[in-house]
Order: structure tokens, then C-alpha cells, then sequence
């Protein structure tokens, strides 16, 4: 079974000092967490604010070959992500109908579907490899979170030093 997943913060692995993407499935309140290179979250980072880089990258030269050839992106898929390599799958049409499977980086998987605003894929078995389970997830929690959130420091008074 596939799970529709976003992105939800990125965030820093104490342990091992590696940038860490958090997401979540798209429906439901699961969430998981995977480590990337610092290069590979600047990459994400920026297509998630839809910045340009001054250079092209290799998510908008795909995305640009894919309109170039009249070639549209099904599915893509996060497979493995204990290697960069080979960790997810794009599955392509060809106006002939055709489908095939590209074979990527998960970083550039995740970058990819945010450039061309494509749901993301993650099987049930990785997600649950990956999740976080130390979270509140009750909807109790959710909501004192969210009333925490909205508060406004200043109603609390103001310190003075002497």
C-alpha cells in the first residue's frame, strides 16, 4: 500500500548533526522522519518555497525535459532511504501511452514533486520504519498545542531588570 505524504518541517538530528525532512501522511496524523545531505534539504528547502537558484538544478532540468517532451510525471514513489541512490521511482507517460520507471535519488524525489506540484508517494512499510511515534498525536494535544501557538507573549506582562 502506497502512502500520500508531505512535507512538513525540516529540522536537525541531534544525534548525528544531519538535517532531518518531517512528514506526514496526507491523511491521517502519522508522521515520519528521514535524514538528508545538507546539500540535498537546500535543494528541497528551496523548491518548497519555489526559490530559483542562480545555476539550474537537477529537479528543474527533469522538470523542463518532462514539458520539452510531452512527457507527464504519473507517480513518484520513495522506495529506500537508507541509500541516496536508486531510493525512489518515478513512474513517466509517453504520449504514446507508454509507461516507464525512472529510477532517482530520494532527495531529488522530494524536490521533483515539489516543482511540479505532484503528490508523493511513500509505501506503508517504510513509513512505518521511518515514523515518529514520541509525538501527541490526540487530538487533545493537537489543540493545546494549537492554543499555545496563537498566544501572544506581551499577555504574560513585561520584565524589567534592575
Amino acid at each position: 500500500m502506497l502512502v500520500p505524504i508531505e512535507i512538513l518541517q525540516f529540522s536537525l538530528d541531534v544525534q548525528n548533526g544531519m538535517p532531518l525532512i518531517l512528514m506526514r501522511e496526507t491523511i491521517g496524523l502519522r508522521q515520519a522522519k528521514i535524514t538528508c545531505s545538507p546539500l540535498d534539504i537546500n535543494a528541497i528547502a528551496m523548491a518548497l518555497s519555489e526559490t530559483c537558484a542562480e545555476g539550474s538544478l537537477s529537479v528543474d532540468l527533469a522538470k523542463t525535459l518532462c514539458l520539452l517532451a510531452d512527457i507527464q510525471i504519473k507517480r513518484i514513489i520513495i522506495v529506500d532511504c537508507s541509500s541516496a541512490l536508486g531510493g525512489a521511482r518515478i513512474e513517466v507517460m509517453a504520449p504514446s501511452g507508454a509507461t516507464q520507471w525512472i529510477v532517482c535519488r530520494y532527495p531529488d524525489a522530494f524536490a521533483l514533486a515539489l516543482r511540479t506540484k505532484k503528490t508523493l508517494y511513500i509505501s506503508e512499510a517504510l513509513f512505518l520504519l521511518y515514523e515518529v511515534r514520541d509525538l501527541l498525536q490526540s487530538s487533545d494535544a493537537v489543540e493545546l498545542q494549537n492554543f499555545i501557538s496563537s498566544r501572544d507573549t506581551l499577555e504574560f506582562g513585561t520584565y524589567y531588570q534592575e
